[in-house]
């Protein structure tokens, strides 16, 4: 058995154990609490007021960093603008050369 294998099964064997210590703890009521609230402020008040934040405190060109904020924030309207941008998902680019591989 080489060298490599077993310092890669030693840290494995940590990883494990670490993984399975973590998986039976549970939270504390207030960090629960606030992970659900850091979620549902991602859903969309708190885009709200970064555009608003950015509506009265930005700089010249805020009305196309709104413009692009609100455009990203409609549903499709990622897509329109990753068309534009040029900009494509990794899902997207790993399945097209995961077909020309095969």
């Amino acid at each position: 058995m080489a060298i490599h294998e077993l310092v890669l099964g030693y840290v494995a064997a940590g990883d494990h154990r670490l993984m399975r210590r973590g998986n039976r703890w549970t939270p504390p009521f207030w960090l629960r609490r606030w992970m659900v609230l850091a979620t549902r402020g991602g859903d969309c008040w708190l885009w709200y007021a970064a555009g608003l934040a950015v509506l009265l405190f930005g700089g010249p060109e805020r009305y196309a960093a709104l413009g692009f904020l609100f455009h990203g924030a409609l549903p499709g309207g990622g897509a329109a603008l990753q068309q534009l941008t040029g900009n494509f998902p990794a899902q997207e680019f790993f399945s097209s050369s995961s077909a020309q591989r095969a």
